[in-house]
């Protein structure tokens, strides 16, 4: 599974594989700095433009220090740091728990999942990757409204990462992890493996990752500028 996940990295970021502090200039015309530590190795993809000194002095800094939120803060004071998140990866069915409440939504099921997002966060629906167009939508319901949601994102070319929303108040049911075990062995089924990120200060979505299984592999932080 970590090979799979390692060739998606290397591909993606393009990189060398050994171990250490690895400064990448992205010349695609991205608009932000993505920093991925994994065992050994940071990496800090970062657009040409913006190559500061801070960010060339990068290879001086302790690796667990560019993983914080607070050194890109510094380093970007007008951006948006995003992060850590913890990566999960999943490649079994073993530990994942009765989904059969659980149905995939359909279009007939726009209304409901609008409702959802009125009732939650605009930074939740965010979060939970449903702003990213779907690849495929799961959903616990009570009658006709729906408690929780679980999505299907774009990862190495395939809906298999995992996003998750809860209304605030069905929260603490067990609807998420259902519902995230659906989409999970859904995204299993088809394609043999799934992802499911989550902030590491996001203490329920980093439980469920556990309770189902998850490996934990790679950390982020993204600066949105």
């Amino acid at each position: 599974m970590l090979n799979v996940v390692e060739e998606y990295w290397n591909r993606a970021l393009g990189r060398d594989t050994t171990p250490g502090v690895h400064l990448v200039a992205d010349s695609r015309g991205g608009h932000g700095v993505y920093v991925l530590g994994t065992p050994g190795c940071v990496r800090v993809t970062v657009p040409t433009d913006l190559l500061t000194d801070a960010v060339l002095a990068v290879h001086e800094i302790a690796p667990e220090t560019l993983l914080t939120a607070e050194f890109w803060s510094e380093a970007f004071p007008d951006g948006a740091v995003l992060g850590p998140s913890q990566h999960h990866y999943l490649t079994g069915t073993d530990q994942l728990p009765d989904h059969s409440g659980i149905r995939r939504l359909n279009p007939g099921d726009h209304l409901a999942l609008a409702e959802l997002r009125s009732a939650c966060p605009e930074a939740d629906w965010e979060e939970g990757g449903f702003a990213d167009e779907p690849g495929a939508l799961f959903g616990a319901f009570d009658g006709g409204v729906l408690l929780a949601a679980a999505n299907l994102t774009n990862w190495n070319g395939q809906p298999t990462d995992v996003g998750l929303l809860t209304r605030p108040e069905a929260r603490r049911r067990g609807l998420a992890t259902r519902t995230a075990a659906a989409a999970s062995a859904h995204a299993l089924r088809l394609h043999g493996i799934a992802r499911l990120r989550a902030l590491v200060a996001n203490v329920p979505s980093m439980a469920i990752a556990r309770r189902l299984g998850y490996t934990p592999y790679g950390l982020n932080v993204y600066v949105r500028l």
